[in-house]
């Protein structure tokens, strides 16, 4: 998944249409959610979550990440 979308073969829209099971509006709120990451500015570039960030986070603006490693 990280290469498909890296690549552009996979666009985020999709990614989330089949992770998510439901069609995603631009104008919704989407949260974010990782158990590892407590602060989303430190992931790495390369990681899946940075990725995953980097493509969500210019075509949804109401983007928020909720703080992980609570549990």
């Amino acid at each position: 998944m990280k290469r498909r979308l890296q690549q552009e073969k996979l666009s985020i829209e999709d990614f989330l249409a089949q992770n998510c099971h439901w069609n995603v509006h631009r104008n919704v709120n989407i949260i974010v959610y990782d158990q590892n990451t407590c602060d989303p500015k430190c992931l790495p570039p390369d990681s899946f979550m940075g990725v995953f960030l980097q493509k969500l986070l210019p075509d949804y603006k109401n983007v928020g990440f909720l703080k992980g490693g609570l549990l």
